[in-house]
């Protein structure tokens, strides 16, 4: 059963879908941010521990993710990208010589964690 909380679970995703940045904001500056309403705000402060046993049994699915989203993150972003039909990015950078589309297409890949062909 897994134990994490909501801090390791926002980075796995975030590792895993994204560049893996986080910023921690203390409870009293999130409530002064403006894209933020009060019922997000509330949201994000619920504690989710759910006893997995009991949800199992009372729900009858097949558990994907058992020994905890953190510990499976990969299957399910995998899942995540194949349901929503989330395709691969491609771009082409082009230019005269000598004028950085290396060094540019380099950073783009490591910023955003992209494959570079």
């Amino acid at each position: 059963d897994s134990q994490n909380n909501q801090e390791e679970i926002v980075k796995a995703i975030s590792k895993g879908l994204g560049n893996g940045r986080t910023k921690c904001i203390p409870k009293e500056e999130a409530l002064l941010l403006k894209d933020l309403s009060q019922c997000h705000y509330d949201h994000l402060l619920v504690n989710l521990q759910v006893e997995g046993t009991c949800v199992k049994e009372a729900m009858r699915f097949d558990w994907k993710a058992e020994t905890g989203l953190v510990e499976n993150i990969d299957d399910v972003i995998k899942e995540f990208k194949e349901t929503r039909g989330l395709l691969p990015i491609r771009i082409c950078i082009l230019g005269p010589p000598a004028v950085g589309k290396t060094t540019v297409a380099s950073q783009l890949c490591q910023y955003y964690k992209l494959h570079h062909l």
